[in-house]
């Protein structure tokens, strides 16, 4: 039976006792620890043991990473070649790498390696690592301020990469969690807590995931029931349209369902040149939100502004949004009597069935609730993916929140 593989990365002369005892922690859960120390990583001959290091984080279920005052030893040039640069600018908020990579430690190297991997990662900072940290932030673009030299940090000439660092996993998209810590008690309390806490998630998950694929598959059986009764009733030239569109667009179509209640839309939507911008108009959309770096809810997912400040709450990912974007790009341009039929038979399939709730309609002001939660010196910023014309102008004023606009094509 499988254990969990818990890859350990931080500096190791300064942290030595911490990981020892971390070591001991993890195993009393019944979890593998990999540390370079114990010989828990496969070290190749013909490879520099930093890559090997790397190559040992994708096979790992968990990272935990912790940050001193100490630099470590400097990537070699050979670990760096194992990084994908342009899959760690798309990370970024800023869509773009604001590190030297070419200046990283080997430790922050293995960070690099955990977020490319899409590995969960745990990350604690020394609390007096983190109060300098805040100092340097506020002062960074100031001519002296690498003439500072920081208490927490070793060496002075290396806080401008330890503090930049920090930086960029704070502006990271997803995954940016960092917990601060004075002693060891305080990182095994956040990691119990953490790990009981995804323990009841995957509980949950399993619980959910065995009831969507008991709807899943009455739905699909009623739409092959549904394809039989359909093609008895149209041309043969049709037949294969319709049964691929059924097939194709089902989610898609019990999306839209979900995200509008109004039957006069139906019309509006299935005429011909309506693309992804004024199908969100007709759906009054005002902007499409990333939520993964908000807290109003536990439930995760992309949020559906509309004209009038409520919203939508989806459990759907950015990628399941972006796909949907894509299969309507298709489907607006097949002939109406096409999409009609494709439309109506699913919308007569799931009538009065009980659809899953991955779209929930809330009443509340969104963006005036975050900005109640938020201050002038704790801004809150908004990942926006989409947005309608007229969105920056009806919230130019709002306080305690940056919006983020738009930085590529898609969902837009």
């Amino acid at each position: 039976m499988g254990a969990p593989k818990i890859f350990v990365s931080s500096t190791c002369y300064d942290l030595a006792l911490i990981r020892t005892e971390l070591r001991s922690f993890i195993q009393t859960y019944g979890f593998e620890p990999i540390m370079s120390e114990y010989s828990d990583i496969l070290y190749d001959h013909f490879e520099h043991t930093q890559s090997s290091c790397l190559k040992e984080i994708p096979y790992c279920d968990m990272v935990i990473l912790i940050i001193g005052g100490r630099y470590g030893t400097k990537s070699v040039p050979q670990a760096l070649d194992i990084i994908d640069i342009e899959r760690l600018k798309e990370k970024n908020l800023s869509n773009e790498m604001i590190i030297d990579i070419k200046s990283c430690s080997i430790t922050q190297i293995e960070f690099l390696q955990t977020v490319n991997s899409n590995i969960p990662v745990f990350t604690f900072v020394s609390l007096g690592v983190m109060n300098d940290y805040y100092f340097w932030v506020q002062n960074k673009e100031n001519a002296n301020i690498d003439q500072i030299s920081f208490l927490t940090i070793e060496s002075p000439e290396t806080a401008k990469y330890i503090f930049g660092f920090i930086e960029f996993i704070h502006r990271l998209r997803v995954g940016n969690s960092i917990a601060t810590f004075s002693n060891l008690d305080e990182i095994k309390n956040h990691l119990r807590k953490q790990w009981a806490a995804k323990f009841q998630h995957l509980l949950r998950v399993e619980r959910e995931n065995a009831q969507e694929c008991k709807q899943t598959n009455i739905i699909l059986k009623r739409i092959s029931d549904l394809e039989t009764a359909v093609f008895a009733s149209i041309s043969n030239i049709d037949l294969k349209n319709i049964a691929r569109g059924i097939n194709n667009y089902v989610d898609l179509i019990i999306f839209l369902h979900l995200l509008s209640k109004e039957k006069d839309k139906l019309d509006e939507i299935l005429k011909e040149n309506v693309d992804w911008n004024r199908l969100m108009e007709i759906y009054n959309i005002d902007a499409i939100v990333n939520m993964s770096n908000t807290q109003v809810r536990k439930l995760r997912g992309i949020i559906f502004i509309l004209k009038d400040g409520t919203y939508f709450q989806t459990r759907y990912d950015f990628h399941s949004i972006d796909e949907f974007r894509k299969k309507w790009e298709e489907f607006h341009r097949m002939e109406k009597r096409i999409k009609s039929a494709i439309f109506n038979a699913i919308l007569d399939d799931i009538k009065g069935k009980v659809i899953l709730t991955y779209v929930v309609h809330f009443d509340e002001k969104y963006f005036e609730k975050l900005s109640s939660e938020s201050n002038q010196e704790d801004m809150r910023e908004i990942m926006l993916l989409w947005q309608s014309k007229n969105f920056s102008e009806r919230y130019k004023n709002i306080k305690g929140l940056i919006f983020l606009p738009p930085i590529s094509s898609k969902v837009t």
